[in-house]
C-alpha cells in the first residue's frame, strides 16, 4: 500500500451497464485518523483528446511525408535524369567534366534513397495482424541507411497482433524509441525486437547510448509523454530504463489478442 499512496494510476472502469470507461485513480493517507482516500476521476474526455491529438500529428505527418514524396522526390527524378542526359553527351565528347557529372548523379541517387526512407517514415503505416513483423523489419532497415548507425530487428517466431489499431501503436512506440535513441542518446547501435512470451506480447527497443536521466524517464519529455499515451491507448504496459551493459531499454508489453487495460469494477 506505502507504495502506491500519493500517485496516480491510470486503470479500466465498469459501470453498472457493462461498459467499460477510463478512470484515475489516486490513494492518500490520513494518518490522524489511520484511514486511506481513494478518488477516482472519469478521463474519457481526457482520453479522446490524447487520440485527437495523435490523429492531427500523424495527419500532419501524412501530408508532410506526401509533399516529400510528391514535390521533391519527383523534382529529384527529374534532375536524375538531365543529369543522366548530361553524362551521357559528355561521356560521348570525351571531357574531364565526365567524372564530375557521375559523382553528382551518384550524390542524387543517394539523396532520392534518403527522401524514400524519410518518407516510409512519415507516411502513417497501416500496419495489419500480420505486417507488424515486416514494418518493423523495414523501419530498422531504413534508419540505418538514413542515420548511418546499426539498427537491427529480431523476431525468431510469428508473432502475429490480431487488432490493427494495436499494432498500429506497437509500431508508433518503437518508432518514437528509436528517435530518441538517436536525438538524445547519441546511440550507435539499436536493437529491436519482438516476440510472444506465455499470454503476452513483448516490443524491446534497446540501445547502447546515453540513459535516459530519471526525471525524464517519469514522462516530462514529450517524447516519452506520447510513447505513454499510445500506450494507454492499447492498455498496454510501458517500462522505460536503463539497459543492462548500458543505453536505454523500452519495453512495451501487452496480453496477446486484448487491446484494453485491467478493469475495475465500478462500486456503489
Amino acid at each position: 500500500m506505502a507504495r502506491i499512496i500519493g500517485t496516480v494510476h491510470e486503470l479500466v472502469g465498469r459501470r453498472r451497464d457493462g461498459t467499460i470507461f477510463p478512470i484515475e485513480l489516486s490513494v492518500g493517507a490520513v494518518d490522524e485518523l489511520g484511514l486511506f482516500t481513494g478518488i477516482v476521476r472519469d478521463i474519457t474526455d481526457r482520453r479522446a483528446l490524447q487520440e485527437q491529438l495523435l490523429t492531427i500529428a500523424e495527419a500532419e505527418q501524412r501530408r508532410i511525408g506526401q509533399d516529400l514524396h510528391d514535390d521533391v522526390g519527383q523534382e529529384l527524378t527529374g534532375l536524375g535524369l538531365l543529369v543522366a542526359a548530361l553524362l551521357e553527351a559528355l561521356d560521348e565528347a570525351h571531357v574531364p567534366e565526365a567524372g564530375l557529372a557521375a559523382r553528382i548523379r551518384t550524390r542524387l541517387d543517394r539523396v532520392q534513397e534518403r527522401i524514400r526512407a524519410l518518407c516510409r517514415g512519415l507516411f502513417p503505416v497501416e500496419v495489419d495482424a500480420q505486417g507488424l513483423m515486416a514494418a518493423l523489419e523495414d523501419l530498422t532497415g531504413s534508419i540505418g541507411m538514413l542515420q548511418g548507425i546499426e539498427c537491427t530487428f529480431a523476431c525468431r517466431v510469428p508473432v502475429p497482433v490480431e487488432d490493427s489499431q494495436t499494432a498500429m501503436q506497437l509500431y508508433r512506440i518503437a518508432q518514437e524509441a528509436i528517435a530518441n535513441a538517436i536525438k538524445h542518446g547519441q546511440a550507435r547501435h539499436i536493437h529491436v525486437s519482438l516476440q510472444a512470451v506465455e499470454d503476452r506480447i513483448h516490443l524491446e527497443v534497446r540501445d547502447d547510448g546515453v540513459v535516459i536521466p530519471d526525471e525524464s524517464r517519469r514522462g516530462h519529455g514529450m517524447g516519452l509523454k506520447i510513447m505513454h499515451y499510445r500506450a494507454d491507448l492499447i492498455g498496454a504496459r510501458l517500462e522505460i530504463g536503463p539497459a543492462a551493459g548500458g543505453g536505454t531499454r523500452v519495453e512495451c508489453s501487452i496480453a496477446a489478442g486484448s487491446g484494453h487495460g485491467r478493469q475495475r469494477d465500478e462500486s456503489g
